[in-house]
């Protein structure tokens, strides 16, 4: 048995739409079954246009009265079924069509509402879009969807007072809003619109609706939180931190600090710490270097079209940046005196140490201010003659000191004789084992003969100043073999080769 029940309304205008309640005992939960709704002025039943195709027994389907229907009539109301076809009992209401001319004028409302997608669904703020009405004295309101199923909802907030002449408040029943879960039309990326749909409102007095005035829903893209930073702090991902040396050169933030901003966004740059309240700008700071020490950034992320997108004003979500700037470390500690070496002899690896006990050298050869620089000491060359300067500099974390210069010389031996001065003196014997013998023409007190013996690596074995053309060196508690002496009187200099029995 299909019965029709009882109805909200007993009077509708055409065009109207109402629901019709029903029971059924005898055709169950069917889904291939198909309800229509159907009214007769005394004759035969006609079908009107019906929505709820599923048979779901308690639950009302909507039925709309045609709008070239006769008015002004008195109507019965059934339900029929098709796929099993069963004729149901007409409701107990008959219902009265009114005449066109008993329609109410349509709402007032805002025929495009823009409203920001939610970015918070933990919380109820910014979870719901509002479609704002203005309806007549009398009339209630309906949101029509436009689908296949729940085709209008009666539902509306009638948030508002109004003062009366005796000054009480009152509920304003004219003014009000659907309110439209909005939880589910985001998107993790930009895209304009994120949603967009064309809704109906009409208002209904006494049974009669009003002709639908469209109210289209734009819900458009907002920012979740600022542009997030390159470097994000474990656990903390709108915190960063970027780190320079003192004087190092620096780079704007968009470059060095934080990732590049979706579609239709820039990005504010404000200076200060959490909840900065510092004015913004939209010109990337580059970071000041010259001083050591600590500057923070509140970065947020803004529309670059507002009427396509939606800032973000959450500032738990704003991105913070650290930009840390680390003192230049002091040089190391380094030889000051002149390091010499002879031509041809084995040198040593150059040495200097550090002041902080986490720093390392860095080594750059005779590189003063560029080049790559090396954990390992430098051992000078001393194939070529002449006056070099090695390069330390102390590194402590990422940051280097100045260079510490290191001065070695490389004095001619070999080859690179004073010929007269090797024509004015001699050493004798030569084999020699125990004294020897160098005479050198020309000397005095006011100009002496510097004489240094030294073995074949050019270590320094003695050192003797003689204000006489002739002196003697003991050599017989040296070893036997071959040893350089050499001989210097004011900027002349030669090498004579002994060896020693």
């Amino acid at each position: 048995m299909l019965t029709t029940q009882p109805l909200a309304i007993t009077a509708i205008c055409p065009g109207s739409s109402f629901t019709v309640p029903f029971s059924s005992n005898s055709i169950g939960n069917l889904t291939n079954t198909v309800l229509t709704v159907q009214v007769s002025d005394g004759g035969d039943y006609k079908d009107i246009p019906s929505k709820g195709p599923y048979v779901t027994s308690g639950v009302p389907i909507t039925a709309t009265i045609p709008a070239d229907i006769a008015p002004n009539r008195l109507y019965s109301v059934r339900i029929k079924a098709t796929n099993p076809d069963v004729i149901g009992i007409p409701s107990s209401t008959q219902l009265y069509i009114r005449g066109r001319e008993a329609k109410p004028p349509v709402p007032l409302v805002d025929s495009l509402t823009v409203d920001c997608m939610s970015t918070n669904q933990s919380s109820m703020a910014g979870l719901y879009a509002y479609l704002n009405f203005k309806l007549v004295a009398g009339a209630t309101p309906r949101l029509h969807f436009n689908d296949q199923w729940n085709q209008f909802r009666d539902y509306a907030e009638f948030p508002y007072v109004v003062k009366q002449s005796n000054g009480d408040y009152v509920p304003d029943r004219q003014s009000g809003y659907f309110q439209l879960n909005k939880i589910s039309l985001t998107s993790p990326t930009y895209v304009y619109p994120v949603y967009e749909h064309t809704y109906s409102i009409t208002q209904s007095i006494d049974g009669c609706e009003s002709e639908p005035v469209a109210a289209k829903l734009r819900i458009i893209w907002k920012a979740g939180g600022g542009p997030g930073p390159l470097n994000p702090l474990p656990n903390a991902p709108i915190f960063g931190q970027v780190t320079y040396c003192q004087g190092e050169q620096a780079y704007p933030l968009n470059v060095n600090g934080h990732r590049p901003p979706p579609e239709n966004f820039q990005v504010t740059y404000a200076v200060g710490g959490f909840q900065s309240a510092n004015p913004t700008t939209l010109i990337p700071p580059i970071p000041d270097t010259s001083t050591p020490g600590l500057r923070g950034y509140v970065l947020n992320l803004v529309p670059i079209d507002p009427r396509k997108g939606c800032a973000n004003q959450n500032y738990l979500t704003f991105t913070y940046l650290n930009i840390i700037v680390n003192p230049t470390p002091p040089k190391p500690i380094a030889p000051t005196g002149l390091i010499e070496y002879y031509q041809g002899q084995l040198s040593a690896p150059l040495t200097a140490s550090t002041i902080d006990s986490s720093a390392t050298l860095v080594w750059y050869d005779t590189q003063a201010t560029s080049g790559t620089g090396s954990a390992t000491a430098p051992q000078p060359a001393t194939k070529q003659s002449g006056e070099f300067t090695y390069y330390v500099a102390q590194k402590v974390g990422t940051c280097e000191s100045e260079r510490t210069p290191i001065m070695v010389r490389i004095n001619p031996l070999l080859g690179l004789d004073d010929a007269w001065l090797g024509a004015h003196s001699q050493v004798y014997p030569n084999p020699v084992s125990a004294r020897l013998t160098v005479k050198v023409s020309g000397i005095s007190a006011q100009q002496p003969a510097l004489l240094e013996l030294m073995d074949l690596t050019g270590r320094s074995l003695l050192r003797h100043t003689s204000p006489k053309e002739a002196c003697v060196l003991a050599l017989d508690n040296y070893a036997t073999g071959s040893y350089f002496l050499l001989i210097r009187v004011g900027n002349r200099q030669t090498v004579k080769r002994i060896v020693k029995q």
